[in-house]
């Protein structure tokens, strides 16, 4: 284990601690060594719910989504605030102007989202998915919208024809 996987594994573990204190969810790490452009993922799982905060070369991400589907109907923690807002808000991390290590951007990065994922998904981190093919729609037609805002072109069905398929499932 690297020094940057040992300090990111105890960031998490602190600044998300109210996921196993609080809403009792378990933990699964995965660390890794020999993969040279990823850090590390560490899940936490409850019957009903899965939150996972991965680090991928100093990229510092956590989605959300039901335990009992495919991860591919995970979405990022960003997106998900965005669909509980309907659009009129957005989250970005912060991080600092000059960070003095790669700790010190995990460490704000788990600041930041912390406190967010707790007020904005409380539902969620209780179980309540019942919303949940909706923010997948507007996740769909989110990322629909951006493609089409970069490159001018439709984005290629492949890019979200999982998420399509679990929404289509979920309406039935």
């Amino acid at each position: 284990m690297t020094n940057i996987q040992k300090t990111f594994s105890e960031l998490v573990r602190r600044h998300l601690k109210y996921l196993t204190d609080e809403y009792g969810f378990s933990v699964k790490e995965r660390l890794y060594g020999s993969e040279p452009f990823s850090d590390g993922i560490i899940e936490f799982w409850s019957s009903a719910t899965v939150v996972v905060v991965q680090l991928d070369r100093f990229d510092l991400m956590i989605s959300i989504g039901p335990s009992v589907e495919s991860e591919v109907v995970r979405l990022g923690l960003p997106r998900v605030i965005e669909f509980l807002a309907q659009g009129t808000q957005t989250f970005r991390l912060n991080f600092p102007a000059s960070p003095t290590s790669s700790e010190e951007i995990v460490e704000s990065g788990l600041a930041q989202y912390a406190p967010v994922l707790r007020q904005h998904c409380d539902s969620v981190l209780r179980g309540d998915l019942s919303w949940w093919p909706d923010a997948c729609k507007y996740a769909v037609k989110a990322m629909q919208d951006e493609y089409r805002s970069l490159t001018g072109l439709e984005l290629p069905q492949e890019a979200y024809q999982s998420l399509t398929r679990y929404i289509q499932s979920k309406a039935q």
